[in-house]
């Protein structure tokens, strides 16, 4: 040995251990980065899986949307269609209603016409009622008259005929 110290064979050996042990110990990095990696590998095909699975959930999910969008379109238009019949519907009960309510005016108005016609004839009846009892008293005055002149002419004719034959048996 020189100068104090070392061998280079002893160097060589503690430089051979510690490469050795560096060896040894990037070979255990270079097995856990292998086991990392098989790991990453595996968890990559399970997110790949998962991956195509969401993604035809996803499709799936577009189409159902899309059926459900071609479906409110339908729904849509069949509203706005019920929604017009609905819309004329309530356009012509309106007008209905608006008849209805000049037709019972005009009802009203010719009830009212109506009744004050009934009243007119109702006094007008009245009247000639009045008018025909005054005239079958008067008739019946007139012919208790007529009677009476008839009853007064027959004795009369009777007076007359008693006169004439007095009058003739005087004469003779």
């Amino acid at each position: 040995p020189r100068g104090g110290g070392a061998t280079p064979r002893s160097v060589d050996e503690a430089q051979f251990k510690r490469l050795k042990e560096l060896l040894e110990a990037k070979c255990d990095e270079c097995d856990d980065l292998g086991n990392n990696l098989r790991l990453a590998k595996e968890s990559l095909r399970h997110l790949s899986e998962r991956l195509d699975r969401n993604s035809e959930e996803l499709e799936r999910a577009r189409d159902e949307n899309n059926a459900q969008a071609r479906e409110n379109r339908l729904l849509k238009r069949s509203l706005a269609g019920v929604q017009a019949v609905a819309n004329e519907k309530i356009v012509i009960a309106e007008k209905l209603e608006e008849g209805l309510r000049v037709f019972e005016k005009e009802l009203q108005r010719r009830d009212a016409d109506l009744k004050a016609e009934k009243e007119r004839l109702v006094t007008e009846l009245e009247e000639s009622r009045k008018e025909l009892e005054r005239r079958e008293l008067r008739i019946h005055r007139l012919t208790t008259h007529v009677d009476d002149a008839e009853e007064g002419a027959a004795v009369g004719r009777v007076h007359v005929k008693k006169l004439s034959a007095l009058l003739a048996q005087r004469a003779r």
